[in-house]
């Protein structure tokens, strides 16, 4: 039997993070426990990887570029990715696509990170979804100053219940968006990947137990601008691949309702950036100035939009606030001062609720609103508009971030390298190219003693050639 070389690179080499003792090892006994011979290695720099990639059968993290893959990497035959599928696009492109235009043989197997990632991703998308309804951002910037902003805030709440809530998504973080939406009564229309079946990795009876009325609606992902003009909130999660990126296009924007919410917690793109910045333009009103002038009139130089408007609060030529007016200097008057200071305090209040609150649009709230987790560039430049915009919301990339994330990604990268070599008990001769012997047989592997076949657990989130390249078109 030949034996299997897994090589496990998950590290950050640019600030020394790399997977724990602890987390390798719960790694190396799954990966016993198939009964395969297998030799397992950590490495944590991209110099140890590429010396022990051309001996790797099985590889867990993928920190490669394309051109390093496919240089070292021919041996490789299954791919265990731990951080986002768009973040890894690049290095698997020519390896898939050698794969499946020779008929999608076994060659090249490779597993997403979906369910790793998913229930962390679906938290974050509800939480931005609430907060963006729920005015959290313009009554957190009223606190900033002590402002008490209910008058203007409250009239632009709007309750989740009831909403139609489009989720654009290929695998299981649809799927948990989905179930952490159903509680709050809202009418669910899901995309679905080719081969995806929906509700396929949540315990849903569990999930549903305190559901109010609502419903799910399934589409397939390829038809996904058709739920765009139903949609009051509309959250993308799908990966960044090829065929995701610039999904949506300016008319297809278009087609959402004028007051609806864009919740992107994908890697970006998936929405390029000039075409969002026009959808998030109010059509018939305009913002509380105007996108560019309020930004650059009404802002103070630390970036807080109340500082410049609170009724109680002074501004200098410096740029610096103040609750107290300005003291008189040598030479002034002081009523001359003090008059002054009462016409900039009254210039103030006459622009009354519309003019403190960031949220408020004349000629009405017909401006779409969106909350951002994913960016076409990271970091954002500091330059962008949406730092500024006022109806948008930024988190710097945090949505499948959460404590326990590898504790919880440990035990499904387990679960599929166990998969695997139950699988493939014996390893390819690295200088054999990949063919459809490389398959699992239909009727299971044989087992590792010798015995006949027997059931294996399947792998999850694998990525197959219709899920990558969508559907064939077909011809008589």
């Amino acid at each position: 039997m030949a034996r299997h070389t897994l090589t496990i690179a998950v590290y950050q080499e640019s600030t020394g993070w790399e997977l724990s003792d602890e987390h390798v090892a719960a790694i190396r006994r799954a990966a016993e426990s198939s009964g395969a011979e297998v030799a397992v290695t950590a490495v944590s720099t991209t110099a140890q990887l590429i010396a022990v990639l051309p001996q790797t059968t099985m590889l867990v993290g993928l920190p490669l570029t394309g051109s390093q893959f496919r240089t070292h990497g021919g041996a490789v035959r299954f791919v265990q990715l731990t951080e986002s599928l768009g973040d890894s696009a690049s290095a698997l492109v020519e390896r898939l696509d050698e794969r499946d235009a020779s008929g999608g043989g076994g060659g090249l197997r490779v597993c997403t990170a979906a369910s790793i990632r998913a229930p962390f991703i679906a938290e974050h998308a509800l939480g931005l979804t609430l907060s963006t309804l729920r005015r959290l951002a313009g009554a957190v910037r009223a606190q900033s100053e002590h402002y008490w902003s209910a008058a203007e805030l409250a009239p632009l709440i709007r309750p989740l219940r009831g909403m139609t809530v489009g989720v654009v998504s290929m695998d299981a973080t649809g799927d948990e968006i989905a179930c952490r939406l159903r509680p709050f009564g809202v009418n669910v229309i899901q995309t679905l990947a080719a081969g995806q079946g929906p509700r396929e990795t949540l315990d849903h009876e569990a999930c549903g137990t305190f559901a109010a009325p609502g419903s799910t609606e399934y589409v397939a992902f390829e038809e996904a601008a058709s739920i765009l003009p139903r949609s009051n909130v509309l959250i993308l999660a799908a990966p960044t691949i090829p065929r995701t990126v610039g999904l949506f296009s300016k008319r297809d924007l278009e087609r959402l309702p004028d007051d609806a919410v864009i919740v992107d917690v994908t890697r970006g793109g998936v929405i390029e950036s000039n075409v969002l910045l026009q959808a998030l333009r109010p059509r018939h009103g305009r913002l509380g100035q105007s996108g560019a002038q309020f930004t650059a009139q009404r802002t103070d130089i630390s970036g807080n939009m109340f500082a410049s408007r609170a009724p109680n609060t002074f501004r200098s030529d410096r740029g610096e606030t103040s609750a107290k007016p300005p003291r008189a200097s040598k030479g002034v008057r002081s009523s001359r001062v003090s008059r002054a200071s009462m016409r900039l305090l009254n210039a103030f209040r006459a622009k009354d609720a519309q003019a403190r609150n960031p949220y408020a649009y004349r000629g009405g709230e017909d401006a779409r609103f969106a909350a951002l987790d994913g960016f076409e560039t990271k970091p954002l430049p500091a330059a962008s508009p949406f730092w500024t915009m006022p109806n948008v919301a930024v988190t710097p990339g945090v949505a499948s971030a959460g404590r326990g994330y590898w504790e919880h990604a440990v035990t499904v990268l387990g679960e599929n390298v166990r998969a695997y070599l139950e699988q493939h008990p014996d390893a390819p001769d690295a200088s054999d190219a990949p063919d459809a012997s490389d398959a699992p047989d239909e009727g299971g592997a044989g087992d590792a003693t010798g015995g006949g076949p027997r059931e294996v657990a399947p792998l999850r989130d694998e990525l197959t050639a219709e899920w990558w390249h969508g559907p064939r078109e077909t011809t008589d």
